[in-house]
């Protein structure tokens, strides 16, 4: 007996395509409009980790379906939140746990396994797929659009039984997203998970997994950013952060962090009065020369490295390996990991014929001073060798936002470019030779709004770019440079960088830093049209 799908049936397996998955996402409420009204919010968000909890219920989740027991494997996860340094731990994280897993396997040493490796972490640069990965790579476009249907589908068949008009059939973007990693994680039989925080950690969305479900926690560094959601002092943004310790969790932290005393009351709160649970990384022995080469460039690195070596140390101890890191020296996993890891938008450089590109999303001071310091060595570098002096272009851009101001992190930059300048007196020239301001709008012709881009290309043009002419007069008061433009987006700067490669000799250097996402719209622009496919 033969059996037919209905009309309707048929019309919904025709829109299956990846493509249509990342159209109903971005239909979904923005991450920015959640933001403001959070933010417009007078009491704090109580009521988001319980609505966070009701929409797993209604994919079909339990919290508790999301650790190991009643028979489930579950997951063990490794939830991390922080304001600076959380991705790069987190990659670090993955990276180190992939090495040893191979290293385990190949020796058939003891201990439980560490199993599939997922991440979750975000934003993303170029395609939402790299938010989710399994074993160190983005989920493919297949198994994105199988597992976006089966939970899209889930969420309104809830609905439909419910049979109530007033709520909303699907959550908010990032929610959406949340529950998709966990529900990829589950079914693809994911057995270590690394968690990031997407904004805070007490209210944030991955903070509906239970105490059973979390292996360790770590709480990177702290600093003044989305103050319009988490608070004005580092007091309040400790708070928000610490929500993610659990009862009888090991929790991790740096040393000599900010506001430590409101990290260890959280600690004893949930423990009992016992701070026990709690430990504080020192930058680790090995870091103190140069012996450890690092894939992810600055000082600042060692230190995150330091955590995450602690945190995967603690992790498989758990499983029956033990690390010793009290050495002068890495375990040579460890190095081979920290050599060999890298994150896109993160330091780094790709060549394009004679253009050079340095790409690093810096939207706090503190990283817009370590991605200073770090071009300013590149240049000194170039002035040392025998060629001529290159080219410059900064192409930047930063919003207003969450007590982020983009003609601050400017200043910023030039304050430790000024003072490189100093103490190389035969640098009599300016730090670029041209410049541009832009939008984070990938492409100048969007048809429709993308989540991904905050929705910048639904203003006005004139309205738009106001903020990139304030950026350009800050710019004039720092530097004096007659050779800057202002655009509406990413194409239009990358298409200056490629005729001013083409009229000058030798090499351009192109810095783009400021808003991940202009780092992202820059990548995107870069990858051709494998990368435009994304942009929806």
């Amino acid at each position: 007996m033969s059996t037919f799908l209905s009309l309707p049936a048929l019309l919904r397996r025709a829109i299956r395509t990846y493509r249509q998955a990342l159209k109903l996402l971005n239909t979904l409420q923005s991450n920015r409009a959640i933001r403001t009204d959070l933010a417009n919010k007078q009491e704090s968000d109580d009521d988001a980790i319980p609505e966070m909890m009701e929409w797993a219920l209604k994919a079909g989740y339990a919290p508790t379906d999301f650790a190991p027991g009643g028979g489930r494997e579950g997951l063990r996860c490794i939830h991390v939140a922080g304001t600076t340094g959380k991705g790069s731990v987190c990659a670090m994280i993955e990276r180190m746990l992939t090495v040893y897993r191979e290293q385990f396997v190949e020796q058939q040493e003891g201990g439980e396994e560490i199993g599939k490796i997922g991440l979750y972490t975000s934003p993303h640069l170029v395609a939402v797929r790299e938010r989710i990965r399994l074993n160190s790579v983005p989920i493919s476009q297949e198994l994105f659009t199988r597992y976006f249907f089966e939970l899209w589908e889930r969420l309104e068949s809830t609905a439909k039984a419910r049979m109530s008009k007033d709520e909303p059939i699907h959550p908010g973007y990032f929610r959406f997203l949340t529950l998709l990693a966990f529900h990829i994680f589950v079914q693809e039989g994911v057995k270590t998970a690394i968690v990031e925080c997407g904004i805070g950690g007490r209210y944030d969305s991955t903070n509906i997994l239970p105490p059973e479900a979390v292996a360790v926690s770590a709480i990177t560094k702290l600093e003044l950013d989305h103050m319009d959601m988490l608070g004005g002092t580092v007091e309040e943004i400790a708070w928000h952060k610490a929500g993610i310790i659990k009862a009888e969790v090991p929790v991790f932290t740096m040393e000599k962090m900010q506001t430590m005393e409101v990290v260890v009351q959280e600690v004893q709160k949930q423990n009992g009065g016992s701070d026990s649970k709690l430990t504080s990384v020192a930058r680790l022995p090995a870091f103190n020369g140069d012996g450890v080469k690092m894939g992810l460039k600055g000082d600042f690195q060692k230190d995150n490295a330091s955590l995450a070596a602690a945190v995967v140390g603690k992790y498989l101890h758990q499983l029956g390996h033990d690390i010793d890191l009290s050495n002068s020296n890495l375990p040579e996993p460890m190095q081979y990991a920290l050599e060999t890891v890298s994150i896109p938008g993160r330091h780094q450089v790709l060549a394009e014929n004679n253009i050079i590109w340095h790409l690093d999303g810096a939207h706090t001071e503190a990283s817009i001073v370590a991605v200073a310091t770090w071009f300013a060595d590149i240049i000194t570098t170039k002035l040392s060798s025998p060629n001529p002096p290159p080219s410059t272009l900064l192409i930047f851009n930063q919003d207003d936002s969450g007590g982020r101001k983009g003609s601050d992190l400017l200043k910023a930059m030039f304050n430790i470019l000024d003072k490189r300048r100093m103490v190389n007196p035969c640098f009599s020239f300016n730090w670029f030779t041209f410049a541009a301001f832009c939008s984070n709008d990938p492409y100048a012709k969007v048809q429709k709004p993308s989540i991904s881009l905050d929705c910048w290309e639904t203003q006005p043009k004139k309205q738009r770019l106001v903020h990139q002419e304030n950026l350009a007069n800050t710019y004039r008061s720092l530097e004096s440079n007659s050779h800057l433009e202002v655009y509406s987006s990413a194409e239009e700067a990358v298409k200056l960088a490629r005729n001013i490669a083409k009229e000058k000799e030798g090499e351009l250097l192109v810095l783009v830093t400021g808003s991940l996402k202009l780092v992202g719209a820059v990548l995107t622009v870069l990858g051709g049209r494998e990368a435009r496919e994304e942009v929806v």
